[in-house]
């Protein structure tokens, strides 16, 4: 009793303590300091434009720093110079040259998640894709009124085979098709494992195709909700 609790730690346990605590709050201000960066992208908007062979000068540094030098986030990182340099300079190579080794959220930026998303994906089945007797089935709803649908899918009977079959990056799909138009367009439409598509060429024929697409995904909940 009467004793503080860091007392009953060791020497060693303490100073981990305070590395760690030093650590997150170098972390924390690195991380404000770059929103400041992104925050000020018209000061740094004209160094896009330089040349690849073009330099940037000292006196670009000292434009810049004169107008970030008064907010806290740049003065936090006053004792750690070289690593608020550093970071500068690192932004400034992604405005100029903006590859996503360059990005401050590399390597969690967009592009790199995507990429890394899709490597992780491309050998799994695509789940709107059915199978019949073993053959990628490519199913598709064609919303339209008659002449607008009726061409398209003219279109893509010239893209198939003889056998009727239609063929992407060298993956042979089963291919059926059905319409919704003013004959039809009443019924129910089954949409799950289908594809939509809608044609329209004017407002007329946009405002049918967004009225019978609003039914079809009120009438399959499950389907909008995926």
């Amino acid at each position: 009793m009467g004793r503080e609790c860091f007392e009953a730690l060791s020497e060693h346990d303490c100073q981990q303590i305070y590395d760690n605590h030093q650590r997150e709050l170098v972390e924390t201000a690195k991380h404000n300091f770059q929103e400041l960066l992104m925050e000020h992208a018209d000061l740094f908007y004209h160094f896009k434009n330089i040349e690849p062979s073009g330099t940037i000068t000292q006196n670009d540094i000292k434009e810049i720093t004169d107008v970030l030098q008064e907010d806290l986030r740049y003065k936090l990182l006053d004792r750690l110079d070289q690593d608020r340099k550093v970071m500068l300079f690192q932004h400034l190579g992604f405005v100029h040259c903006p590859i996503r080794e360059h990005c401050p959220a590399f390597p969690n930026c967009m592009d790199a998640l995507i990429e890394r998303i899709l490597i992780s994906n491309q050998n799994l089945p695509n789940p709107r894709f059915a199978q019949k007797d073993g053959q990628l089935q490519l199913n598709l709803i064609v919303i339209g009124l008659d002449y607008i649908a009726n061409d398209f899918i003219d279109k893509i009977h010239q893209n198939c085979n003889d056998n009727g079959e239609y063929i992407v990056d060298g993956q042979v799909y089963g291919l059926n098709i059905e319409t919704i138009n003013r004959d039809n367009d009443s019924f129910s439409f089954e949409l799950q494992c289908k594809g939509l598509i809608c044609c329209y060429s004017n407002r007329q024929t946009f405002q049918y195709v967004y009225e019978v697409l609003d039914r079809l995904l009120q009438d399959n909940l499950d389907f909008k909700d995926s």
